[in-house]
């Protein structure tokens, strides 16, 4: 008989990021002149495509790669200060207990999924981790 597998996402499934992707986004939206998002927003942002968004925001299209690497490297700036999910780590340790193993996918850094789970006394919980850096998704 096979293992049990539960692969789970980082940010926002483990990491709770939302908030500093929404500020980081407002800020780089006055640095490269799209619009903001505002917090009555995020929901219906969430469920649009990458190119609904950034139709709707009016983001310069010749500007995302140059966008995507600030907010990058904001985010890196900020991991010391990012929480996970409440109740997750409880979960997660639940079903360490039972023998399943555990994957994270994400395209955040390995550097960053790290600092988050040693401090937050998960480091040792996840048996893979997978890293993608797709803009449309984990390969």
């Amino acid at each position: 008989m096979k293992e049990p597998v539960l692969i789970f996402d980082f940010d926002g499934t483990i990491a709770d990021t939302l908030e500093y992707l929404f500020v980081i986004g407002n800020d780089l939206a006055d640095e490269f002149k799209f619009k903001h998002v505002e917090r009555h927003q995020i929901e219906t942002y969430k469920n649009m495509t990458l190119r609904q968004m950034v139709r709707d925001l009016g983001v310069p299209i010749l500007k995302i790669p140059k966008i995507l690497l600030r907010g990058k490297e904001e985010l890196n700036n900020r991991i010391h200060e990012v929480q996970i999910i409440q109740g997750i780590a409880e979960v997660l340790l639940q079903l360490k207990k039972q023998d399943i193993l555990l994957g994270l996918v994400s395209t955040n850094t390995l550097e960053n999924i790290h600092t988050v789970l040693e401090n937050h006394g998960l480091h040792n919980v996840f048996d893979f981790i997978g890293i993608g850096s797709g803009l449309l998704g984990k390969p």
